[in-house]
């Protein structure tokens, strides 16, 4: 074989070894992703966890919690209001994080709306709306805000 058939052959071979190289690393990158997603998720439910053992494990917020939805923000003494208003920025803190990953691109739009229709549920028909307004909310993103508006309107 003349030298310029075996530098043919190399070129073809080498031209290969590339292709295959590239298909390995795309393959490496969508583990990669598979693996960031699934992290992704996890960190989102101890999330969700650590809120919901929190009103499990405190008896004085759960109390608080109960009689803001039955009775209404006026009752609460100024303990229960403090405690409350914990827990309120605990799981908007969650859930403003969602927002973001959503926008992001991080969160399928799937979930955001699951998101959306568990704090709908959560505060719809209660008092929560009061504890909205003012610094709190000028605390998150706006974007989030007026997510966070649309619930409470």
């Amino acid at each position: 074989m003349n030298s310029k058939k075996l530098n043919d052959w190399l070129q073809v071979v080498g031209l290969f070894a590339v292709v295959l190289s590239l298909l390995f690393v795309g393959m490496q990158m969508r583990q990669d992703l598979v693996i960031a997603d699934a992290t992704l998720y996890q960190m989102r439910a101890n999330s969700a966890m650590s809120i919901s053992v929190m009103m499990i494990e405190n008896e004085e917020a759960r109390i608080a919690s109960r009689k803001l939805i039955r009775e209404g923000l006026d009752t609460l003494t100024d303990d229960e209001r403090a405690l409350f208003l914990f827990a309120f920025q605990s799981i908007l803190n969650h859930y403003e994080s969602s927002h973001y990953l959503y926008l992001q691109g991080l969160l399928s739009q799937e979930q955001w709306d699951s998101d959306i229709r568990q704090l709908h549920n959560l505060w719809r028909d209660s008092d929560v709306a009061k504890f909205w307004t003012g610094p709190i909310r000028e605390s998150y993103r706006e974007s989030f805000a007026m997510e966070v508006d649309r619930i409470f309107n």
